[in-house]
């Protein structure tokens, strides 16, 4: 609500990525790496982004063994932007129920996180309020690999 007025910005992706992990994550023993290429740049809402990525890697955090991956790459049209993990993942007859509000894979975790299963819905509506998509795979590493395309 309200991310509508906000206006698109030109950011570089690595520095905007490393702004978001160094300020939200504090647990020392997962390893998270960025390889975001320096001099990415992408034409965005800056707040609603940043609720998108705070909102994966959030996931990611909770659900990974120990290691997390960023990185990026570009197409002719599009930006990728990918956040993975080695957790269990998503089964692939799940993955496209996550993105439903209010939809948790496990129902027990709302009391211990606090969680609503609204995240990767908000994910994925600002993602489409930027001409963009999100998808959901296994990961190369083990866990769920997120996929975010946007325009450039």
């Amino acid at each position: 609500k309200g991310e509508g007025e906000e206006k698109t910005k030109k950011i570089e992706l690595k520095s905007f990525m490393d702004k978001i992990l160094k300020k939200n994550v504090y647990d020392n023993e997962i390893i998270i790496r960025n390889s975001i290429k320096t001099k990415a740049y992408l034409f965005i809402r800056p707040l609603a982004m940043n609720r998108v990525f705070l909102n994966i890697l959030s996931n990611a955090i909770q659900h990974t063994n120990k290691k997390i991956l960023i990185s990026s790459s570009l197409s002719s049209s599009e930006k990728i932007i990918i956040i993975e993990d080695d957790g269990p993942g998503i089964p692939e007859n799940k993955r496209l129920e996550v993105f439903k509000a209010f939809h948790r894979l496990d129902k027990s975790r709302f009391s211990k996180y606090g969680r609503t299963g609204l995240g990767l819905t908000i994910a994925k509506n600002i993602v489409k309020g930027h001409g963009g998509n999100i998808k959901l795979y296994k990961s190369k590493i083990g866990g769920l690999k997120v996929r975010i395309s946007l325009p450039i």
